[in-house]
């Protein structure tokens, strides 16, 4: 079958082809294992998510039971469809509220006026949406998504493509840390939960959310248990924790947590 390489289609087929041909031409090379991560992941969000959302759909079946309750819905007869801009701020806006749900936290200002790191948040940062005074995403593929248009535009978000392990920040600078679905994607995760730490400020919170999975994969090389994230999370107070089922697999469940520095 002819592939049209002018279609978003053909263009997906064709970047799925590549990658197929130069798993096995390079997977015995150094460092081909991070790179097939680099570039799986960047697959991810241009082929299916961002593609998903320049169809005129929303990528979670969530967004309208998250934004209703705030009069925030968008209201039409069902047959307007809306346009890419309106889609990816409401996707921004109902991930923030996600990640409050899911760590059971119930003020919904909770992020007003704080300085707010996101560790991985790929294309969905919740940061442009939310009323950080000063957001930080830490995003080794933000130069990516930037050439490709996924970045919404703000004048209080600031995108590092650096990895969690390094982090460029002094310290006792951040008042909320947020990790969702990511600690599992980092190389080293005990370095990045040491990081997360020096740059909270006393009384900072760390909020977490990771998939608890019997088995690791390409994206995500850590395959955690309840007790690998309490023992990483041990320097930290907690606030409150949940374990509910689902994540990457129908085996995994997901750990949601609350945790604070102590002052």
């Amino acid at each position: 079958m002819s592939i049209n390489p002018f279609s978003l289609r053909g263009r997906i087929r064709l970047r799925a082809r590549s990658r197929r041909l130069a798993r096995r031409a390079f997977s015995s090379l150094p460092g081909w294992q991070e790179r097939e991560k680099f570039h799986s992941e960047l697959d991810f969000w241009l082929d299916a998510w961002n593609a998903r959302l320049l169809n005129g759909q929303f990528w979670n079946d969530d967004i309208e039971a998250l934004l209703s309750p705030l009069g925030e819905w968008p209201i039409n007869d069902g047959n307007d469809q809306l346009d890419y801009a309106t889609i990816r701020r409401l996707e921004a806006h109902a991930h923030g509220l996600r990640i409050l749900k899911e760590a059971q936290i119930e003020d919904l200002g909770f992020f007003t006026g704080k300085t707010v790191m996101d560790i991985g948040p790929g294309a969905v940062c919740f940061l442009e949406a939310s009323d950080a005074r000063i957001g930080i995403a830490i995003e080794p593929l933000a130069q990516k998504f930037a050439e490709h248009g996924l970045l919404l535009p703000s004048k209080h978000v600031i995108y590092l493509p650096v990895p969690a392990e390094d982090l460029p920040l002094v310290n006792k600078s951040v008042d909320i840390v947020v990790s969702r679905n990511n600690l599992d994607h980092v190389s080293a995760p005990a370095a990045v939960v040491r990081e997360i730490y020096r740059v909270l400020r006393p009384s900072g919170f760390f909020v977490l959310i990771v998939h608890l999975e019997p088995e690791a994969s390409i994206t995500e090389p850590h395959a955690f248990s309840v007790d690998d994230i309490r023992l990483l999370m041990r320097q930290f107070s907690t606030i409150n924790e949940a374990i509910y089922h689902g994540g990457r697999t129908e085996a995994a469940d997901t750990l949601a947590g609350l945790y604070q520095k102590p002052e």
